[in-house]
């Protein structure tokens, strides 16, 4: 029975989506998910430019602390990071916004009192949750040598960690260059290691109030690729 009701709820989403998709009114809501990082830095400083404009239209912006799903109507639209080169996962359509260069940061208190090429230094990498103590973006950096420390996977956090000198913090070149006392570390070179991309269902695609709402986003990252690649 479980499996017949799944199958009956998929078609249903799909006739939802279907309907959905000759939508030609420029009103109701738009639903995007997207990190925290990319709202705060990113969306939020010109989304009132789209709402005055559009006064009908009402965005709904979850930060996902799990991944909503596109092809379930959880959401209309996602900005995400991906893997650099990464494409966006089937049946999604999307486009890319700008591949993303990080960097290492921390505060100039807390490299004055810590000397970062001594082996035995005291200084600290904050974690991104990662299981190892040297993961693969430590081994990378130009201090191997120094392990990570507490568990923090959300960029906000690690922010206020790195300002109240609990460790040094990787992080996207626009998050961290636009942070106030915070400076990269000595001998740290921007990285492109991320893509942000565009999703959403293909049955969404002529949406009209979700067409302008693309073309805007398309238009706001243009003007910030310097930003994101950390120039």
């Amino acid at each position: 029975m479980l499996e017949f009701a799944e199958q009956a709820e998929d078609v249903l989403q799909s006739a939802e989506r279907h309907l959905q998709g000759k939508d030609t009114e420029l009103s109701g809501d738009i639903r995007l998910t997207t990190p925290d990082v990319i709202a705060t830095q990113l969306l939020l400083p010109s989304l009132a430019d789209f709402t005055n404009k559009y006064r009908d239209i009402d965005i709904d912006v979850r930060i996902p602390t799990n991944l909503y799903d596109l092809t379930r109507r959880e959401v209309d639209i996602a900005i995400r990071f991906l893997g650099f080169g990464a494409p966006p996962p089937d049946p999604l359509i999307g486009r890319k916004l700008g591949s993303v260069a990080s960097c290492f940061y921390a505060t100039e208190d807390y490299l004055n009192q810590h000397d970062l090429n001594d082996i035995d230094t005291q200084a600290r990498w904050l974690s991104w949750g990662d299981q190892e103590r040297f993961p693969q973006w430590v081994k990378s950096s130009p201090y191997p040598h120094i392990p990570t420390r507490f568990q923090l996977d959300h960029g906000g956090t690690q922010i206020g960690a790195a300002l109240a000198g609990m460790g040094m913090t990787m992080l996207p070149c626009f998050l961290g260059d636009n942070t106030a006392d915070l400076k990269r570390v000595p001998k740290a070179v921007p990285c492109v290691n991320h893509d942000i991309w565009m999703l959403s269902h293909p049955d969404n695609r002529d949406v009209t109030r979700l067409r302008r709402f693309r073309e805007f986003i398309v238009t706001l990252f243009d003007d910030k690729q310097n930003m994101l690649a950390g120039k």
